[in-house]
């Protein structure tokens, strides 16, 4: 996972494609006023690189969405799962300034106490840890919150969704190529070339095809043939024997591996 910068809440909204549907359905999710429960947890659960996390960072800052709660805060869980790193994390974002404590029952005190007067929406970005009792453990605090508090978690796990999920999980499902074509030539820069070289653009649509439906891996490959109108090159791009390399092979999606 070293490949992977840790991620944060800001994000680009032009960049984004295809993922209307979604959004309302987490904000339907978020903004229900009728949820009885004092704390609900939304797991969005997919593939690495299906967007799980720019669909968290779209409604976490959706305007409704910042009127209806007092508090929000992102924290990047990742693989090394760590009850006080992210009950700090929590606490520094509400504070805006640095936690000192390091003793977990005093963490988690703190952090019960400054929840105990908010309606909060809280991120738990890229989550793969499965113990249900370090999950008991983290949640503790958060279940003296203000009724209708809401925890979105982002996983590729069913198995971690099952055992944080208070409703069922949203499950991200693939770009058509044409979405995925859109965030290609985004970072591409390429637009207008496409329009005097249709030869080009053909390579570039087989390309993105090979994605499967991935924006991640259609803005790798964007990037990586950003201002290069080789066709030669984009050529080798396309017929790289990478592509055809088994999961048993390589552990990450062969269009990021290129």
């Amino acid at each position: 996972m070293s490949w992977r910068l840790p991620s944060t809440s800001l994000f680009e909204p032009s960049e984004i494609c295809g993922r209307k549907e979604d959004k309302e359905a987490i904000l339907k999710l978020l903004l229900d006023d009728d949820d009885d429960a004092d704390l609900s947890v939304i797991p969005i659960v997919g593939l690495g690189g299906i967007g799980k996390t720019t669909l968290a960072q779209m409604v976490y800052h959706d305007d409704k969405v910042k009127e209806m709660f007092d508090f929000r805060g992102w924290v990047c869980v990742s693989e090394e799962f760590d009850v006080v790193k992210v009950t700090k994390t929590i606490i520094e974002a509400i504070t805006s300034s640095p936690c000192n404590l390091t003793d977990l029952n005093l963490l988690q005190q703190d952090l019960k106490e400054k929840l105990s007067r908010q309606k909060f929406f809280v991120v738990l970005d890229d989550v793969w840890n499965q113990n249900y009792d370090d999950w008991n453990k983290l949640l503790k605090p958060f279940q003296k919150g203000v009724k209708g508090s809401k925890i979105i978690i982002t996983t590729r796990s069913k198995n971690v969704a099952s055992v944080v999920q208070t409703v069922s999980p949203h499950e991200l499902t693939s770009l058509s190529d044409e979405d995925c074509w859109l965030v290609f030539t985004k970072h591409a820069l390429l637009s207008t070339v496409f329009v005097e070289n249709p030869t080009l653009e053909k390579i570039g649509r087989d390309i993105v095809k090979k994605c499967c439906g991935l924006p991640l891996a259609a803005q790798a490959l964007g990037g990586l043939l950003r201002g290069n109108s080789d066709v030669k090159y984009w050529n080798h791009v396309l017929k790289s024997e990478i592509w055809e390399l088994s999961d048993d092979r390589i552990n990450i999606v062969p269009a990021l591996r290129i």
